[in-house]
């Protein structure tokens, strides 16, 4: 079964690197035309590239909390939850980082944070963090995985992690939150200039963080994923309940409060996304990603099958993604200056010649955006590549030994001929 298993994931890994190279093919294709192959223009700057990168740092945050809120609030039974949750972290904040390279056009630009950036900007902060955050995720993955720490005991280990994981859980709220005031301390964007925002996206980061843990364990079910058997997968469906009924009350509170005042720029964005253009998105949120979700979750004949709850996992993760682009594209949707002619949309339009463009104007008082396939190509190519860590990732942990620490003490003992038992090598 296990030869199988580890077959299996090979293929899997196969088929994810062929699809991560395809869209670094397309995105090479961008790196020689520039930006102009996405949707992308002056009123529209952020696009699907942004969306997956706000998307990806939530799961990433979510992993991490979930794994270190084992050892920093002493939750037993994730304990054993934790190694699968760092690599997720790991995973998609490097999936993260690479979204951030293709919407800066040039990948060196990023360099332009660290020798020339501002250190009061909250995108310099979101650097800063962010490269912290993966030298801890990375740190973590060396303590579970690696031979040096699998000859410790135990009991060694899990002092090591419990102090890891005191820095930890505070940069994986942290990082979101930093993500979550780029957005809400832009005050030229009124309907971003909420402090719901960081609440926001915290908890719609530990809905999908835990909704890819539900889908890993049926994924694994046949090969046994260490960590995620049927009574941590219970308690991981408890938690969810939870956060998806909080996640539900702060959208809630953020909409009622933007609609009840009326006549604003934030009321008119509110709108678009209960009853505009962005509306069927919302009410897909809510009705299958949410409500149907909590049905699953809550409802006996479905609350105890990996399948039901990996459906569950799935539908948690697309409300996530939607809400996504239900805060993010509506703030670019209403401009903030409406008299003609607009705002310009950064393109050079032919107005004679042998190159005149009839009816085109290089201003607009109407924004719209719609990713091509250029976009879309590349953002596959980068969820391949967080689809392929996470897969080698769980081979990682599928070939961790629990009776390892204790093998090795045992074996140090015997060499010390029974002498100066440690508290591990008694239990």
């Amino acid at each position: 079964m296990v030869n199988n298993a580890a077959k299996t994931r090979r293929t899997w890994m196969f088929i994810f690197l062929a699809v991560g190279l395809l869209g670094f093919g397309f995105y090479i294709n961008q790196l020689m035309n520039g930006l102009v192959v996405t949707g992308m223009y002056n009123s529209v700057s952020w696009g699907l590239y942004i969306i997956t990168f706000a998307f990806l740092v939530g799961l990433s945050a979510g992993g991490l909390i979930v794994s270190s809120s084992a050892y920093v609030l002493k939750i037993e039974k994730l304990k054993s939850v934790a190694p699968v949750g760092i690599v997720v972290a790991v995973a998609c904040i490097i999936g993260a980082a690479a979204m951030i390279m293709a919407d800066v056009g040039h990948p060196e630009r990023v360099l332009n944070i660290v020798f020339g950036g501002r250190y009061t900007s909250p995108i310099a902060w979101d650097f800063l963090v962010i490269s912290i955050y993966l030298c801890i995720g990375l740190y973590e993955c060396w303590i579970f995985f690696s031979k040096k720490w699998r000859g410790e005991t135990e009991e060694k280990r899990e002092r090591v992690l419990a102090r890891a994981a005191i820095f930890s859980l505070p940069i994986a709220l942290l990082v979101h939150s930093i993500t979550a005031w780029i957005f809400g301390l832009q005050v030229g964007k009124p309907y971003w200039d909420t402090a719901l925002m960081a609440p926001i996206f915290i908890s719609s980061a530990v809905v999908s963080g835990i909704g890819v843990l539900l889908i890993i364990a049926y994924l694994g079910r046949k090969a046994g994923i260490p960590g995620l058997d049927q009574e941590n997968v219970g308690t991981l469906a408890k938690i969810l309940i939870g956060f998806v009924i909080l996640d539900l009350f702060l959208l809630f509170c953020d909409l009622f409060t933007l609609v009840y005042s009326g006549g604003t720029v934030q009321a008119e964005a509110a709108l678009m996304i209960l009853t505009g253009k962005f509306a069927p998105l919302l009410w897909i949120e809510l009705i299958v990603g949410m409500a149907v979700p909590l049905f699953i979750l809550s409802n006996k004949a479905t609350n105890r099958s990996p399948g039901w709850l990996a459906v569950a996992g799935f539908l948690v993760m697309a409300a996530v993604f939607l809400k996504r682009i239900n805060i993010i594209l509506p703030g670019f949707m209403v401009l903030n200056i409406a008299d003609q002619p607009g705002v310009s949309t950064g393109r050079f339009v032919q107005s004679s010649g042998q190159f005149f463009e009839a009816g085109k104007s290089s201003f607009t008082a109407m924004t719209a955006y719609a990713p091509t396939l250029n976009e879309i190509a590349i953002t596959v190519g980068v969820l391949s590549l967080v689809a392929l860590i996470i897969t080698y990732g769980v081979g990682l942990v599928m070939n961790i030994d629990p009776h390892s620490s204790k093998a090795a003490v045992a074996g140090k003992q015997r060499a010390l001929g029974g002498k100066n038992l440690t508290s591990g090598a008694a239990e």
